[in-house]
């Protein structure tokens, strides 16, 4: 894997924690292969590129959260500090949903555009029907309509 844009040079992984480390391996290197090194466009590589920072921003806050609860204390700030690490954690969840829909929506209409070609990766579910599209289609604009 190359490594991503965003982390420093001088960084050296064999100083990072144990679950940073086994995350970065076992989540971050395969994102970034599908997403970002798979990409056939520049669009798609705006959104994998985006789709891997935010899955590394997910890692380092489930790190930290789970030292807030390692370390706890009864004193208040820490529980503020906790409670604003798991609302930046369900901000970043939802930032990774919204650019997971971008790019599902430009895998399916590459293929209803171009047919049945390799499309990049394969983790996505692209609709088999024309009804499933239009539901899909529906609750995106549901979902605009209520946010």
């Amino acid at each position: 894997m190359a490594r991503p844009y965003w982390l420093p040079p001088e960084l050296n992984f064999e100083e990072l924690p144990e679950g940073i480390r086994a995350a970065y391996k076992d989540v971050l290197e395969k994102i970034y292969d599908d997403q970002v090194l798979g990409a056939h466009d520049g669009l798609e590589l705006s959104t994998g590129t985006t789709l891997a920072f935010i899955c590394w921003l997910e890692i380092i806050q489930q790190k930290d959260i789970a030292e807030c609860i390692k370390h706890r204390s009864c004193s208040v700030s820490d529980k503020e500090d906790f409670v604003e690490g798991v609302d930046r954690m369900f901000r970043l969840i939802g930032a990774k949903t919204k650019v997971t829909n971008a790019r599902v929506r430009l895998d399916e209409l590459r293929l209803k555009h171009l047919g049945n070609v390799d499309i990049g990766y394969t983790g996505f579910h692209a609709p088999q029907t024309q009804e499933e599209t239009q539901e899909e289609t529906q609750d995106e604009v549901s979902d605009g309509e209520a946010g």
